[in-house]
């Protein structure tokens, strides 16, 4: 190494206001932060040559390498670690909506460290992550020269540092214990003796090691010991992960078991430590640890990784649940083709009734709150009336399909892929058909018997032009209506998942068998009939009622925001549109009846399409799967229809076999 002949005039400006013995906090963190960023201050492609030029300085100036020796000790022995060795970067908040709230509040308002914490000046020195990339590159070759010209290893090292980070190795192994053996956690593994001894084991040896690394203890052994009972808390928290993802998934305790998770990786980087000896490895490790800190820190900041995180697995078991509602809505012969025919028929008669409904009650003005309480019944029944009758709408079945279609993609298994691609397709297909046919056949009908029996049209010529004027998909917001409704509904088959998993966990049939009111009026082999029923049909029956209220939403929203929002269902639109044209004959030949009748295919495919790409891409990435790994397919699937058209129309039956090579997402 080339020494300089003298520091660069901004590092000797900041080295001349070295803080003295006694001085304040901030002006010590003010130094220190200084010191650092000067030293980052390097030409392109030498990041660390300041500090090459530094250790080259102090190698010709050695009372100034004890100097700054001193100052670093000074600064730790004032320095509170205690709570910045157990919680930085930790998540701290006990529920997962709690530390999304603290998260948040943190982007607005920044929480400032108290006085003489280390988090204040790791926060103060690396709190970016350029900084912090800096500091993991740091070479361990100049960590160990630097200590070096320091005098580090000459002189008792910080035993308050040694002290607090015996003390966290403590505290963190009782708060595993006690996460670990929380109610929740408990019942999700059933009361198992095995897996809650291994945390009980945890804190005794969390006790164990930290008497032991006490002056006149022999460490070696606990801490050896403590590295097991680690591996085996870690496994018993797989477990209870495991034993959830099979029966139930709770968010909160998703988010606990991956808060105790990184527990136990904070308690094995303070054990690592404590247990180097010879100076220069704990150098290192010292250096492992605060990048360790510095970059959960950072990470600890994140409102999208937090969710990320902690709702993938609770998205599993919602698709999951998705998928097995799905995989009913698909035909694989031409029975079931036949049955969802009839079944979708049966939908397009519900939901021209309720387009009857609709009409009727927007004929009076009521106020907003009411007339959503009205319109959202009306929907909820419709929909919960098709619900119990087993009959169909086409657009609540792509955010099912799609779930059962991504378990296909996962397979990588081409033919069943196409085969299933094949059956969503035409089943999809012939549920739109089913549900337009009748609707629009009895929104017509209805109309035509109504001026037959009044000699005037259902709706008013001014009402009939409206109608056709709000479905112009170019001289109206149709398009994005109908992308609203779409998304509303795919929230409408995760709510269905949603319903299912609570009531799996909460053993939702035992608790309806066991209601008082059920006791006295019916006995209990009918009680227990009733309540698998009602468990079983609370997800669609719940997912239906709480999508008419949604729906009815939109168009509430948009008044009250000023927002362009309002709701375009196919099967709405296309019997409001039948009605028009069925109002105003003349229309059917004009740019307006044409605009308009484009204006509901259009919506149909989008409701459709919005849906199912959403619900695809949201079971893709909950199984972890790259959103990526669908578009090979994709070109099979457009490749095969290309060659076999009628077999994404009709049930003609599937080929045996589809020559072609599987890809590799």
């Amino acid at each position: 190494m080339n020494a300089p002949a003298e520091l660069s005039p901004t590092v000797l400006a900041i080295w001349s206001a070295m803080p003295a013995a006694g001085c304040a906090w901030d002006v010590r963190v003010s130094w220190w932060t200084d010191l650092f960023a000067a030293l980052r201050t390097a030409p392109s492609g030498t990041p660390y040559q300041p500090i090459c030029d530094l250790i080259a300085w102090l190698r010709l100036h050695p009372g100034e390498g004890r100097r700054l020796g001193d100052c670093l000790i000074d600064t730790c022995a004032i320095t509170e670690c205690a709570r910045t060795l157990t919680d930085a970067g930790m998540p701290i908040r006990p529920t997962l909506v709690g530390e999304f709230v603290r998260r948040l509040t943190a982007k607005i308002l920044p929480p400032v460290a108290e006085d003489r914490e280390l988090e204040d000046l790791l926060s103060a020195c690396w709190g970016d992550p350029a900084t912090l990339i800096w500091l993991a590159g740091l070479p361990g070759g100049l960590l160990s020269e630097l200590a070096e010209v320091m005098a580090l290893a000459q002189r008792t090292a910080w035993p308050e540092l040694r002290d607090d980070a015996i003390d966290a190795v403590a505290v963190l192994a009782t708060r595993i214990c006690a996460e670990g053996l929380s109610d929740e956690a408990r019942r999700a593994i059933h009361g198992d003796r095995e897996i809650q001894a291994r945390f009980l084991l945890l804190a005794d040896q969390g006790i164990a090691v930290a008497r032991s690394l006490k002056p006149g203890g022999s460490p070696a052994a606990e801490l050896s010991r403590m590295a097991k009972a680690l591996s085996e808390a870690e496994s018993a928290a797989d477990a209870v992960t495991r034993r959830m993802a099979q029966h139930t998934v709770s968010s909160d305790l998703v988010y606990r078991m991956e808060r105790l998770r990184s527990w136990i990786g904070r308690c094995r980087q303070l054990c690592d430590l404590l247990s180097a000896a010879a100076p220069d490895r704990a150098i290192h490790r010292a250096h492992a640890f605060l990048v360790h800190v510095c970059t959960a820190r950072l990470a600890n900041t994140s409102l999208r990784g937090l969710l990320r995180d902690h709702t993938r697995l609770l998205a599993r078991r919602v698709v999951l649940h998705a998928a097995q509602t799905g995989s009913r809505y698909i035909a694989a012969g031409y029975t079931e083709w036949r049955i969802m025919l009839s079944a979708a028929i049966g939908g397009g008669f519900v939901m021209a009734v309720a387009l009857h409904a609709k009409l009727g009650i927007g004929a009076i003005r009521w106020p907003a709150g009411l007339e959503w309480l009205l319109f959202g019944s009306n929907y909820a029944a419709a929909f919960a009336w098709m619900y119990l009758a087993h009959w169909s709408l086409a657009t609540k079945q792509p955010p099912v399909t799609a779930a059962a279609l991504a378990q296909t993609i996962g397979t990588g298994h081409v033919p069943t892929m196409v085969g299933a691609v094949r059956r969503l397709m035409r089943t999809q297909l012939v549920s739109v058909a089913g549900n337009l046919l009748a609707v629009v056949t009895l929104a017509v009908a209805s109309s035509m018997a109504w001026r037959l029996a009044t000699g005037e049209t259902m709706l008013s010529d001014e009402t009939s032009r409206h109608i056709l004027q709000a479905h112009d998909p170019l001289g109206s917001g149709v398009l994005l209506f109908a992308v609203e409704t779409g998304f509303v509904l795919y929230l409408s088959g995760l709510v269905q998942g949603w319903i299912a998993n609570q009531a799996q966990g909460r053993n939702l049939a035992r608790s309806v068998a066991r209601n008082h009111l059920l006791c006295r009026l019916l006995p209990l082999e009918r009680r227990q009939i009733w309540a698998e029923r009602i468990a079983a049909h609370a997800p669609g029956f719940g997912a239906s009622v709480l999508l008419g209220f949604m729906l009815a939403a939109l168009p509430l929203i948009g008044r009250f925001t000023g927002l362009p929002c309002d709701l375009r269902h196919v099967t709405i639109s296309a019997g409001s549109v039948g009605m028009a044209l069925a109002s105003l004959p003349e229309c059917l030949v004009q740019t307006s009846g044409i605009a308009a009748m484009v204006g509901v295919i259009a919506v149909g495919c989008l409701n459709i399409l919005i849906g199912f790409t959403c619900a695809l891409v949201t079971a893709l990435r909950a199984d972890g799967l790259p959103i990526a790994s669908a578009v090979p397919f994709l070109a099979i699937v457009v490749r095969d229809a290309v060659r076999h058209p009628l077999a994404y129309l009709l049930p003609i039956g599937d080929p045996a076999e589809i020559r072609t090579r599987t890809p590799h997402p």
